[in-house]
């Protein structure tokens, strides 16, 4: 009855922020049939310090290099973009050490929504992507995902 229905709204709700970033990678990588193939929830502290709690979402090894792929919502708060920029020097010095390998890590974002030029948010967004790209982080929009991951068939040889 009258009461029931509001409630099955809620449910409906997408999923927005890092869950939703990191489903549409998810869906990428599956559709160029990489998925499978790739390592999930990569533990950082194999390459950075021991109790290290983060978890990077996906890799590969093409050749001597190991690419990366992290979900990072600049979405309202840029903490995420400044936890993975301190990491990504250590993680980058642990792969080397590690792996023999060069790490090529990129943060997959949302794209901006530009609302105004002087918009607080925008300016928070611009931040994130600034410092991810100081510690060499590639920075790529989920618009980018689907040429990414033919990069990564063709690197796979799929």
């Amino acid at each position: 009855g009258m009461y029931v229905e509001p409630l099955k709204i809620k449910v409906e709700r997408r999923r927005t922020g890092r869950a939703a970033i990191a489903a549409a990678m998810r869906t990428q990588f599956e559709r160029a049939g990489v998925w499978a193939l790739m390592r999930k929830r990569i533990a950082a502290s194999m390459y950075t310090l021991p109790g290290d709690p983060m978890k990077i979402d996906c890799g590969y090894r093409p050749n001597g290099v190991i690419k990366m792929f992290h979900a990072v919502s600049l979405d309202g708060d840029v903490e995420a973009a400044k936890v993975l920029a301190y990491s990504a020097p250590q993680l980058s010095d642990g792969v080397s050490r590690v792996e023999g390998a060069r790490l090529e890590l990129t943060a997959v974002v949302e794209p901006l929504r530009i609302l105004s030029a002087e918009d607080e948010s925008t300016e928070r967004y611009r931040f994130g992507v600034e410092t991810m790209e100081r510690q060499q982080i590639r920075v790529l929009t989920v618009n980018d995902l689907a040429r990414a991951a033919e990069t990564a068939r063709i690197a796979l040889r799929l």
